[in-house]
């Protein structure tokens, strides 16, 4: 083994499919060939087409000694890496890996002298700026001729933005459920401010803050507008600020002139601490932090405090999606402290619970012990088509328009989560709405809590994910579809079988044995017929199947072409019908008909014999097909028995005839014909 072939690929992330990965052993075959060529004309030329596959790729294709060193660069390794080839040439592959992850290639490098073929392994390597990206590599082992390896070939897919939209998808689940849990907390928690620390909690690791707390305002004896810090929550390794006297009766106007007007508005105070005022920065800056994201908690309509959010790490930018959640948790806060704060003004804080459920776009409801429901969402009123929220109060399950079936269903998940004190997220539900509609509804429910701990009923919030799920399935079929069949893969793969050809074509030159030659004629026609299914396949538009009686004449033209005999004296005569069929078919039956075709051709008219070939394709219904290839040349011997014939073209016939588990017949009189039936 001396080297190495690497290719990266810029893009969506997709399973590698099979043709994907020939294609990674075809780039490693033609270097190994080129590595070995004795001839100098031959050796330049599989050399131009290796160069032309690799710069022609998206993927970055790197090659390298087994000692690691670059070999070769090609002009999307640059693009994805930074480096020229110039840079990286006779280096170390070691230049790109991160520190921690030094170990990495000699551990692949050994893997490769075992003749070990390694796929889609995903790791980070380093750009020249600095950068880490995600990649996908599949590498294999390069070998000479005599199957020495002589090196190896790698392909990778930068898989970075996955990885980042992997990181967003997790995020949102993250915050949704703090969400559910600060709802949880509020609803069971009794005293004034202990419920303060209960809920920062899982905001702040929903946020990876580093701090998280609450300040409420009061007004001195002058009537200026203060602010002291009420709770506090701190991640690991962080400061606690809770005591530090600095931040009681700080006066709005001597520190936070625009924070008071912002918030008082309901607007969020939000950036890096180093670009804030200098009075702000008084205040701030000992404390460690670097960005911090401020809510306002508004109770009656007034500007009651704040919660905030900071960030001692690193100077954190919050996204409108994160800032978007983590004011729902602060009106949840403040609602909470309302019904707190007066129970005298118990309705009137209900309403504005109710209002922040409404405003929520999933479904919410919360129940009694017995399964009876409390109350809900407008959401859920007009899935359960009650009218109005306190219509809810009282029924059951039973008692809505959900077949008993369902019902039951639902009533058995509230009794395990209240009886267990085990909440169940992210549960699959189906639904009939009140309307005959069929829902599906993603759920989560929580037991509720009272004051002593005791289980007093639950939390459920669901939403509807029909169209997701629908939108999901499709998505699917499309990319199950794209990922066998991608345009791509048939034009690259075509290519492949066309380069193979010549090839073959390139090396006859050199055999004079007629048979041998005959042979190498044999193979390129074998080729072509797979080529001509991938050129239909990527000209079609439907990605899975071929137009079959399109292909069978293009495929008879190119064979006739092909033994250059005279158009007069031979004629074909085509009957097929209109059928497309996968590719898993397609392949195998062209297969059929290219030598059949070719056998007449060369043995049926001896002596510039004039006379026809016949290929007839019909479908005797909608799952068989029925081919016959035939001619009135001169026929077969009497004692011929096609099943144990020697020549290879006929025994390809038969192993072709029985990989579509189809049937074969031979008519050997007045001319050949075969006749072979197969389902699809």
């Amino acid at each position: 083994m001396v080297g190495v072939v690497c290719h990266e690929h810029v893009g969506s992330v997709r399973e590698w499919a099979l043709d994907e990965q020939n294609f990674a052993g075809s780039i490693a075959d033609l270097v190994s060939m080129a590595m070995q060529a004795c001839d100098r004309q031959q050796a330049e030329e599989v050399r131009s087409q290796l160069a032309a596959i690799v710069e022609s790729s998206d993927d970055a294709i790197i090659s390298k000694t087994l000692d690691g060193m670059i070999v070769s660069w090609n002009s999307s390794a640059e693009r994805i890496y930074g480096y020229t080839a110039e840079e990286v040439k006779h280096r170390h592959g070691s230049m790109l890996v991160p520190p921690d992850r030094l170990n990495e290639e000699p551990q692949i490098l050994q893997r490769i002298r075992q003749g070990e073929r390694i796929e889609n392994y995903e790791t980070v390597r380093v750009r020249k700026d600095g950068r880490q990206i995600d990649v996908s590599l599949t590498i294999s082992p390069v070998k000479d001729a005599a199957g020495n390896i002589i090196g190896s070939s790698k392909i990778a897919r930068d898989i970075t933005q996955r990885k980042q939209a992997e990181e967003e998808l997790a995020k949102r689940e993250r915050y949704l459920a703090a969400l559910v849990e600060v709802q949880r907390r509020l609803l069971t928690s009794e005293a004034p401010r202990n419920y303060y620390t209960k809920v920062l909690e899982p905001l702040g690791q929903a946020a990876g803050a580093s701090r998280v707390y609450v300040f409420e305002n009061h007004q001195d004896a002058a009537g200026r507008l203060l602010m002291s810090q009420r709770a506090e929550w701190c991640n690991q390794d962080i400061q606690a600020e809770i005591d530090n006297s600095n931040l009681q009766n700080l006066a709005y106007d001597d520190f936070f002139p625009r924070w008071i007007q912002a918030l008082a508005q309901g607007e969020i105070i939000a950036g890096k601490v180093a670009e804030f005022p200098e009075s702000e920065r008084m205040i701030l800056m000992p404390q460690g932090i670097l960005s911090i994201l401020v809510l306002p908690l508004m109770v009656n309509g007034e500007f009651f405090g704040l919660i905030g959010f900071d960030n001692c790490i690193e100077a954190y930018t919050w996204k409108p999606l994160e800032v978007n959640l983590l004011a729902v948790a602060a009106a949840a806060i403040s609602l909470n402290h309302e019904r707190k704060q007066a129970e005298e003004a118990r309705r009137e804080s209900q309403q504005m619970l109710q209002l922040v459920m409404d405003n929520i776009p999933q479904f919410i409801y919360w129940k009694d012990r017995n399964s009876v429901y409390l109350g809900c969402n407008r959401n859920f009123v007009q899935l359960a088509g009650v009218g109005n929220p306190e219509n809810i109060v009282g029924k059951t399950d039973y008692d809505l328009p959900w077949r008993k079936e369902e019902a039951n269903f639902f009533h058995e998940r509230d009794r395990q989560v209240m009886e267990t004190n085990t909440p169940k997220y992210h549960v699959v539900e189906t639904l009939i709405r009140a309307d005959g509609q069929h829902s599906l509804l993603g759920t989560n429910k929580v037991p509720l809590h009272d004051s002593e701990g005791n289980v007093v009923g639950l939390l459920g919030t669901f939403a509807d994910i029909t169209e997701r799920k629908q939108a999901d399935e499709k998505i699917k079929a499309s990319l199950k579809e794209k990922e066998v069949l991608l345009k791509e893969i048939h034009h690259r793969v075509k290519n492949n079988l066309q380069i193979i050809s010549s090839l073959l074509k390139l090396q006859s030159g050199y055999i004079k044995d007629k048979h041998t030659l005959e042979m190498f004629k044999d193979s390129q026609s074998r080729i072509r017929s797979m080529a001509l299914i991938h050129e239909k396949l990527y000209q079609s538009q439907d990605l899975s199947k071929v137009d079959f009686a399109e292909y069978i004449t293009n495929l008879a033209a190119n064979l006739f072409r092909s033994y250059e005999l005279d158009p007069t004296a031979i004629n074909s005569s085509l009957n097929v019908e209109s059928i497309f069929l996968e590719i898993d078919v397609a392949v195998p039956c062209g297969l059929i008909i290219n030598e059949l075709v070719s056998n007449s051709l060369k043995y049926a008219f001896p002596d510039r014999r004039k006379g026809e070939i016949r290929i007839h394709l019909h479908s005797d219904n909608q799952h068989e097909i029925k081919l016959i290839v035939g001619d009135n040349g001169i026929g077969l011997p009497k004692d011929f028995d096609f099943q144990k014939t020697g020549t290879l073209g006929l025994q390809l016939v038969n192993n072709l005839v029985e990989q579509l588990e189809g049937t074969i017949e031979v008519n050997g009189h007045s001319g050949t014909e075969f006749r072979i039936k197969f389902a699809i």
